[in-house]
């Protein structure tokens, strides 16, 4: 988790998360917690990453035009919300180390 809040640290964000910086045992995994909430981490994280597609959340693919959509065209949300929300439901599946695994691959890509 430490590589993934450096990068976003990288792109701007502001973790101010004192336990984090100390390396406060269970307290930094509380942290870790904190920060995943946090939307300007993803945001931060979207910019490190080069996240600046506009997903449809009906199909999750990128459209030109709402005629390209064979799903209804949904909801269209910026990528760094995208990844986040796939984000947490792995952590909500199948464990927070998981996700952290998952997000740890993405950003290596």
């Amino acid at each position: 988790m430490e590589n993934i809040i450096k990068k976003a640290v990288e792109a701007g964000y502001q973790n101010h998360h004192r336990a984090w910086h100390e390396g406060l045992g269970h307290q930094s995994v509380t942290c870790a917690y904190a920060v995943v909430c946090d939307p300007l981490f993803w945001q931060s994280l979207g910019k490190a990453c080069g996240w600046n597609r506009t997903i449809c959340m009906a199909c999750l693919t990128e459209h030109k035009t709402k005629n390209d959509c064979d799903a209804g065209f949904g909801a269209e949300h910026p990528e760094y919300i995208y990844q986040a929300l796939q984000f947490h439901e792995i952590n909500l599946t199948q464990g927070f180390d998981e996700a952290v695994s998952w997000l740890n691959n993405l950003i290596t890509k």
